[in-house]
């Protein structure tokens, strides 16, 4: 409990520092801290990173320094954000995705381009979100996808448009 209050205090501390002139010194830190309890770490730099979504690239460059582990971690906490129930997906309109959701977007495709990170978690995640017909896992999706592979998707929404002008 002691070493989880700690990290949490020093990345709490360090996203703070965290900008585009310091990215050696922090991905250093950052790859040692991940060692002790990646789960609460990479949970609070999620959070950062749908509140302020200019932190994206520095962070992304300065993930460099972690290990294998670390990065599978890091998979995984990004598919237990993706799959939070308690936030909502689409703004208060109805017309457009919320920007947490287009922040995480942005950062999944960033980081599985840049980096060598198993896809495998997040495909399962969007299959199962695709089987239960939810349809604001686009982004994530989408993001990651032509991010990773440079590959253009396109959804077939027609079928749901005349469904719904039949009605």
């Amino acid at each position: 409990m002691r070493k989880r209050a700690d990290a949490v205090k020093k990345i709490k501390s360090l996203m703070k520092r965290v900008s585009k002139e310091n990215i050696k010194p922090v991905g250093r830190l950052l790859g040692k801290l991940t060692h002790s309890s990646p789960g609460c770490i990479f949970d609070y730099m999620l959070l950062q990173i749908q509140i302020y979504d200019n932190l994206i690239t520095p962070v992304v460059d300065s993930l460099k320094y972690l290990t294998s582990l670390s990065y599978d971690m890091l998979g995984y906490c990004l598919v237990e954000s993706l799959a939070s129930v308690d936030r909502e997906r689409v703004k208060h309109d109805g017309t457009s995705i919320s920007l947490w959701l287009q922040s995480l977007a942005a950062f999944c495709g960033a980081i599985f381009k840049k980096y060598n990170i198993e896809l495998t978690g997040l495909l399962q995640f969007v299959a199962n979100q695709l089987k239960a017909q939810k349809r604001y896992v686009y982004p994530p999706c989408t993001s990651s996808f032509t991010g990773s592979a440079l590959v253009q998707i396109h959804f077939d929404n027609h079928a749901n448009v005349r469904e719904t002008q039949s009605v």
